[in-house]
């Protein structure tokens, strides 16, 4: 059986006697089940049938272009039957070549034998050449003996100049198709003489890695007998639709198609072997468009290799795995997108990948695609490596990934920096991943993920990327992951927050570029020593529109801060030295949506906006919605600590300090107020050079006798200036 397959669909026949034509689609194993019941309704056994449909059962198997050692004119060649049932070359087969024209149906008169024409089941059959001076073969088990002319030449047999001859070799199918074609010598040689041997019956015949020089050491060549070059590799492509395994650790496994694990079947590949995916150039079915070879996975796949004795997907080129497997010695090499890589889509049973070392798949161009692509389906990785990808690494849609132990690379040899396009891991909206003791190195980002549904990332390493992670919608639970040498060491959290994973976040640092929103009928809860950091973007921000929850302690206040900020978080942004300052980030805007915020601290922003009407910007705003601050700090603002509009707010026990940096504006403010209601209690304000701006006659402001202040302005209502 060949190891090419598709499935097709069931077909159901119902006849009181007689045949039927069944057409069945190329490289397609067809299943036939049939029954018979009489007029009274007795019905027999089911007797079943299995057939492989192949439109090439016949192949160019090996050519002595060169002669003999014994005379030049001693060419021949052999055929070799793909299938376990024999073929009469006779019913239509014809070869053809630049000085050549058999045809199979008919007797050369000049023939010294009676030919024979049947090609036994998975056999091999000789064709030797004749000339007018050699009228019997000097092979003994010749099947056919014939000139090596065309009609009316004086036969100038086959050409002997070497790789890259002016001449061809083709075999015709009866349908008058080329079921095999040899458009050059790729192997075999004059000096000595030694034959051209094909390595694999399944693999494409006109590619230069699938012929090799003879390679015993007697004789020239192997007619009619298995070559000495054959199986250096496994070729494969097509469908699975019965369980195999691949275990062979000798010779590697080539992949010259989209190969697909049907639902209901399981591919699994073992410990030590090693999978080389061939490009478009080795595509064998000239007749179907040419595609980059990879798997595709409906049903099962188990790779059950170790951390000391890995499985390997690799580019054909790489010859550090599997020896030079297209024998072409250093002409070429790999390059990412060799290969399409994996698709995992819709799997009937979770997917499980173990000691996988997977390189130089997935594309960069349109359509974009990651070396493993997972949809709808569940999958586990464990003890894997990943390196020199395309685009991305792993991408997930509608399923869930568990990675544990695992390694993330742009290069093998780890010396990725910061690769503006690379990604770890990416998880889509309706996914989930569960990442654990990962490393993550050389990759613009680690982990991007948009998923609303929870995932969990614990005890991973991010080295010399540029944003270890990227997270939107729904943070997840995070626990002792590690930044060395990124460009950001946090968290990177950007567009808008659906939801906070787990009670609320604790002890992580997250960076914001740009502007983040908490969307309306979503939430975000902040804990114990985490640490929110804006920048380098000035206009960095946060918009608050759905819950809000701020929980820290007096010994781990939540901190919203500058980038630049190493007191709290340590270095956060390493490519930039400056010390913090006022003005570095925009600020915290909440907005129609009630929020309590306690043990916080907020500094160095309240960035002003000049080409936008001297904007008042703060680092705290409160608009339209019911807000309390307590036990907190706001402190170091371009121009104004907290300001509130059109909301009623509760400050109690909160300091408001060194609002007045700026060199524009000849004071700051700690607290304004608008069209609002305020209750000030325990608080102080410092070195702010306003310490309470009522800007209206509206608001109602309310301040206790232990609320204190030593602002150097005293034209604004003396009772708020304590």
């Amino acid at each position: 059986m060949a190891d090419i397959t598709r499935s097709i669909p069931t077909v159901a026949v119902a006849t009181l006697s007689g045949s039927f034509i069944f057409q069945a689609e190329d490289y397609s194993v067809v299943f036939f089940r049939s029954r018979s019941k009489d007029v009274l309704e007795n019905t027999s056994e089911w007797v079943t049938a299995t057939a492989f449909q192949d439109p090439a059962p016949v192949v160019i198997n090996e050519i002595a272009w060169m002669g003999s050692p014994e005379s030049r004119y001693d060419e021949w060649f052999e055929l070799y039957n793909k299938t376990n049932l024999p073929i009469d070359l006779a019913e239509g087969w014809r070869v053809q070549s630049r000085y050549l024209n058999i045809d199979f149906s008919q007797q050369e008169s000049n023939s010294a034998s009676t030919p024979n024409t049947i090609l036994a089941p998975n056999g091999y059959y000789l064709v030797e050449r004749k000339t007018k001076s050699k009228e019997i073969p000097s092979l003994s088990n010749t099947d056919w003996f014939a000139s090596f002319s065309s009609p009316g030449s004086s036969g100038s047999g086959l050409t002997n100049a070497g790789s890259n001859p002016t001449d061809y070799l083709t075999l015709i199918l009866p349908s008058m198709e080329a079921a095999d074609s040899v458009s050059a010598w790729h192997a075999g040689r004059n000096d000595p003489k030694l034959t051209m041997e094909r390595v694999s019956e399944f693999a494409a015949t006109d590619i230069r890695f699938n012929w090799m020089d003879y390679q015993g050491t007697e004789g020239f060549g192997t007619p009619r007998s298995e070559n000495s070059a054959h199986n250096r590799f496994i070729a494969k492509a097509g469908r699975v639709v019965f369980d195999e395994t691949w275990s062979n650790t000798d010779i590697p496994y080539v992949v010259f198609d989209q190969m697909q694990v049907e639902a209901g079947a399981t591919l699994t590949i073992m410990s030590g072997v090693t999978v080389k995916f061939a490009g478009a150039r080795y595509h064998p079915w000239m007749r179907y468009s040419p595609s980059r070879s990879g798997l595709i996975v409906f049903g099962a796949l188990r790779i059950e290799g170790r951390p000391d004795q890995q499985v390997i997907f690799t580019a054909l080129e790489d010859d550090t795995a599997g020896s030079d497997t297209n024998y072409d010695g250093s002409a070429t090499a790999p390059s990412i997108g060799s290969y399409s890589g994996m698709s995992i889509h819709g799997a009937t049973t979770t997917t499980y990948i173990s000691g996988l070392a997977m390189r130089y798949a997935g594309s960069a161009t349109v359509p974009k695609r990651p070396m493993i692509d997972i949809q709808n389906s569940a999958v586990k990785i464990y003890d894997s490596s990943f390196a020199h990808p395309a685009h991305g690494i792993i991408g997930i849609q509608m399923g869930s990934l568990i990675v544990e132990r695992s390694t993330f690379a742009a290069a093998a040899e780890d010396v990725g920096e910061n690769n503006g396009t690379l990604y770890g891991i990416t998880v889509s909206v309706d996914a989930s991943l569960t990442a654990t003791d990962n490393t993550f190195r050389g990759l613009y980002e680690g982990i991007a993920s948009i998923a609303n549904v929870c995932s969990s990332l614990s005890n991973n390493l991010f080295e010399r990327t540029t944003y270890p992670m990227n997270i939107s919608n729904a943070i997840p639970l995070l626990s002792e992951n590690r930044f060395v040498d990124n460009t950001f060491n946090a968290a990177r959290l950007s567009e808008g927050i659906t939801k906070t994973c787990g009670e609320r976040t604790t002890h992580t640092t997250f960076v914001v570029n740009g502007q983040l929103t908490v969307r309306p009928n979503a939430s975000l809860s902040i804990g114990t020593g985490s640490v929110f950091k804006f920048g380098p973007d000035v206009g960095s921000m946060m918009v608050v529109s759905g819950g809000f929850a701020v929980q820290g302690t007096e010994q781990e206040p939540a901190v919203f801060t500058s980038v630049h900020d190493t007191e709290y978080g340590g270095t956060t942004y390493t490519d930039s030295a400056q010390a913090p300052s006022a003005g570095d980030w925009t600020g915290v805007r909440i907005t129609g949506a009630p929020a309590a915020i306690d043990h916080a601290l907020f500094r160095y922003g309240g960035r002003v906006y000049f080409g936008l009407g001297h904007y008042e910007s703060s680092i705290l705003e409160v608009t339209n919605a019911t807000v309390s601050v307590s036990a907190s700090t706001i402190e170091y603002s371009m121009y104004i600590g907290m300001r509130i509009l059109n909301a009623d707010v509760v400050l109690d026990g909160t300091v408001f300090q060194h609002n007045n940096v700026t060199t524009y504006f000849s004071y700051g403010k700690g607290l304004s107020v608008g069209s609002s209601t305020a209750l000030i209690t325990r608080s102080s304000f410092h070195d702010n050079s306003v310490g309470i701006r009522v800007d209206d006659g509206t608001s109602v402001v309310t301040v206790d006798d232990e609320t204190k202040t030593n602002s150097t302005d005293t034209s604004y209502p003396t009772d708020l200036l304590h």
